[in-house]
């Protein structure tokens, strides 16, 4: 379950740095 969280918040983080640099 931890490895999942951390998952999930490494795509939102690689999202948001996408986002931001589009």
């Amino acid at each position: 379950t931890h490895t999942h969280t951390h998952f999930l918040l490494c795509i939102e983080h690689t999202q948001s740095l996408t986002h931001t640099l589009v």
